[in-house]
């Protein structure tokens, strides 16, 4: 009986976590498309980017929850304060949003609440899981991840003091990026996995070689492909492997055979070359005799 009431119990749980993160999916989409996430000042005007307001959130999540419920066919109306319990079950669960009003280094240690106020300013800071599986399903491989990177990422000559740096990034863009892609869940996320791209792949390092990969203003430029890490061949659905890069194989190919030619021209292949022995001729003794006899005139 116990088992079978946690088995519920967990089924329950999971059923709700999905439909929270549904809803989270939906409010974010709700508020881009409704151009909601704008660069606003505060009342120190001071400018933050790309935030909403916390009225702008209650109201979102209320419409939000009330197409949900339209859609089941449900009669029950979604208040303000149903609106707020449910954005923070998403700051709770999901990290989704985060207070823009303080400062990022104290960011981290202070926990975000929504409130329904035009004064409280707020910034997606997490992406959902959800999200970033399906990236994961599109693009499986660290190869398939770097050529995702190199369409995205703005690369262009850029100027430091007084020195030009040609075809390069900044790093703290780049997070940006993958942050916008859904690639990964949050910004020290993408540090990671751009670590985890340069030790599998190595695409990337910085133009002076003095920094590794972090969220800041540093430069970047993206190693050329032939210098890159090779791509391991690809299994199809026949279950044979399929090399992404023909030419190197077609190289290797030929690479081979003319070794094969160079061992066959060695002195040392031609003296273990054994020549084929003659076909012998059937010996026939009767045969051979009569032959041999002197030709007969006949009158």
């Amino acid at each position: 009986m116990d088992g079978s009431s946690d088995h519920s119990h967990d089924s329950t749980c999971s059923a709700r976590a999905r439909d929270l993160e549904g809803l989270a999916e939906s409010f974010q989409k709700y508020l881009k498309s409704n151009g909601m996430i704008q660069d606003r000042k505060t009342v120190l005007l001071k400018t933050v980017s790309k935030c909403f307001t916390g009225s702008q959130a209650v109201s979102a999540l209320q419409t939000v929850m009330t197409q949900q419920l339209q859609d089941r066919s449900s009669n029950l109306k979604i208040t303000r304060e149903a609106a707020l319990m449910a954005g923070n079950s998403m700051v709770k669960y999901f990290h989704l949003f985060k207070h823009a009003n303080c400062s990022s280094n104290f960011s981290s240690n202070i926990e975000t609440t929504l409130e329904d106020s035009d004064a409280e300013f707020y910034q997606f800071d997490h992406n959902l899981p959800c999200q970033v599986r399906s990236m994961k399903r599109q693009y499986p491989s660290y190869w398939d991840k770097v050529r995702l990177l190199e369409q995205h990422v703005e690369v262009k000559d850029r100027r430091y003091m007084l020195c030009v740096f040609p075809n390069c990034f900044v790093a703290s863009e780049a997070v940006d990026v993958m942050m916008d892609l859904k690639l990964v869940r949050s910004r020290i996320d993408a540090v990671h996995l751009m670590g985890k791209l340069n030790q599998k792949v190595f695409c990337c390092e910085h133009v002076t070689n003095d920094h590794e990969f972090k969220d800041e203003y540093l430069f970047f430029h993206f190693i050329a492909p032939e210098e890159r890490m090779p791509e391991p061949a690809r299994k199809t659905k026949s279950g044979r492997s399929k090399s992404p890069n023909k030419t190197k194989r077609s190289i290797r190919r030929c690479k081979s055979k003319e070794w094969e030619r160079f061992r066959a021209k060695s002195p040392l292949a031609q003296n273990q070359v054994q020549k084929e022995p003659k076909e012998e001729k059937d010996v026939d003794p009767l045969r051979d005799s009569v032959t041999s006899l002197p030709k007969q005139k006949w009158m």
